[in-house]
């Protein structure tokens, strides 16, 4: 359209490696949300909220990289409240050497091998996994056929498709909820010369088609620091086990998919929850040094194994006495602190696994221990169970939803139906159980069932994330 006009006021002619990009736009039909600067592998290279004054917008992009000395290529594009580009331009930047200009031409002409992987999110023993369709360096244009299936009754078929780790289509289709699970879904991906991504198939006899132009990632912070942040939480999962995956994964998880969710749409959003994952990411991490995990982390086991067998009441705790497990955390400190000094990584991940197994074995005793009758510990069993379904409502309170509007929906359908179980089966027996009228084994076991029951909606609301996605 002729009537869209940009212009720059910024000089695009640097000697340094970053260059500031103003400019306005005018003649666009609607109000943008925020205006993006991509670079020649279609990254997104910067992104600012613009000011918008009657038909023209006015908008200033900091800290554009230009890494080397030579010509650069770039595309501006206002997006609306979808991630959409509602209009494109291409601008040229030089980074010179002295006072040395050179003209360039454009560095975007037909890559020739696509720059990063393309890949689907699939579900896997409830998580979502990476499932590489095109990977990095393959010759364009390129085309390729797969084969997944349904993984659950969902009622939908959501194929979620990455450019490395930014997602670039969510394809949702609807399918009856008595669909078998393990329905065949065919997908066929084509990219061509100029980037443009073509995704078609068949579910269960329907047929679907998607046509992605030139993959444009939208943030505010730099993409490449969130995907730092991703690659530390597979790094420091990979070091933890037990008890300590269990509440890593279920802590960085939602905000992983959180990330992936409103990279596109809410740059705002996204960098909130960047911030969120990378404190949390602070509680595993070593800061002093290249261990994981930290000692922080190494400090809270030894502590939790001290208040099970220091707690004064002369038990014996796997077979050994207060004194005897008073001698052995102190071997176990003293040679923790020796190889973390020593930035021993070997040493230092088999002495952490050695006390957390201790700690593993300790928590099964002491299990073992309160599911004991005594009405004193019957009535601490019941407080628990109300802490962890109140922890229940507090993962579903900061779900973030899709911003596919029909994949929404399907989440929040399943979160009704989730909250309604929670309520009817657990919440409301347990507030209504008076223990004072019940002998203590029929406490307990009117206890353990509703344990059971929150423990089976919270593996559903695990598997939120994962909803309709496809599997191998």
């Amino acid at each position: 359209n002729d009537a869209k006009k940009l212009t720059i006021t910024t000089p695009l002619y640097t000697h340094a490696n970053t260059v500031r990009v103003a400019g306005r736009i005018e003649g666009l039909s609607s109000e943008p949300e925020t205006v993006a600067i991509l670079n020649q592998a279609s990254d997104i290279a910067g992104l600012a909220r613009p000011i918008v004054e009657e038909d023209m917008l006015t908008f200033a992009i900091e800290g554009l990289e230009l890494p080397d000395v030579g010509g650069y290529e770039f595309v501006i594009e206002p997006c609306n409240e979808e991630g959409d580009a509602i209009a494109s331009f291409r601008i040229p930047a030089y980074r010179g050497e002295a006072d040395e200009y050179k003209p360039t031409g454009s560095a975007l002409s037909n890559p020739s091998v696509l720059a990063k992987d393309i890949y689907l999110e699939i579900a896997r023993d409830g998580r979502a996994e990476r499932q590489v369709l095109l990977s990095r360096g393959t010759s364009l244009p390129a085309k390729e056929s797969f084969r997944f299936f349904t993984a659950d009754n969902s009622g939908a078929v959501i194929l979620r498709l990455f450019q490395n780790r930014f997602p670039i289509r969510t394809i949702h289709l609807t399918i009856p909820t008595d669909t078998d699970v393990g329905t065949p879904v065919n997908l066929d991906l084509q990219v061509d010369d100029s980037m443009t991504v073509l995704a078609g198939g068949e579910v269960n006899g329907q047929q679907f088609w998607a046509q992605i132009d030139a993959p444009p990632p939208r943030e505010i912070r730099n993409w490449a620091s969130v995907e730092r942040l991703l690659d530390s939480v597979e790094d420091v999962g990979r070091a933890l086990w037990g008890g300590d995956l269990i509440s890593f994964r279920r802590r960085t998880d939602p905000l992983v998919a959180g990330l992936k969710e409103t990279a596109r749409t809410d740059p705002d959003k996204m960098q909130e929850l960047a911030n969120r994952l990378a404190g949390t990411l602070e509680e595993y991490q070593n800061q002093e040094g290249d261990l994981t995990p930290g000692w922080a982390l190494f400090e809270a086991t030894t502590d939790a194994i001290k208040r099970v067998v220091y707690r004064g009441d002369d038990k014996r705790q796997l077979g050994l006495s207060t004194e005897a497990w008073r001698q052995k955390l102190v071997e176990i400190e003293l040679e923790a602190r020796q190889v973390y000094d020593a930035r021993d990584a070997d040493g230092w991940s088999r002495i952490y696994n050695q006390a957390q197994a201790i700690w593993e074995s300790l928590a099964q005793d002491e299990y073992r221990f309160t599911a004991s009758n005594s009405e004193e510990q019957i009535f601490a069993l019941k407080e628990r169970l109300l802490a962890e379904v109140s922890s229940v409502r507090g993962v579903i309170s900061k779900f973030t939803f899709s911003d596919n509007p029909e994949t929404q929906s399907v989440q929040q359908s399943e979160i009704n139906r989730i909250e309604a179980d929670l309520e009817k089966r657990v919440l409301n027996p347990a507030e209504t159980l008076d223990l004072k009228r019940l002998t203590i084994p029929q406490a307990k076991a009117e206890l353990d069932k509703l344990f059971e029951s929150n423990h089976q909606i919270r593996k559903r609301l695990d598997k939120l994330p994962t909803l309709g996605l496809v599997s191998r």
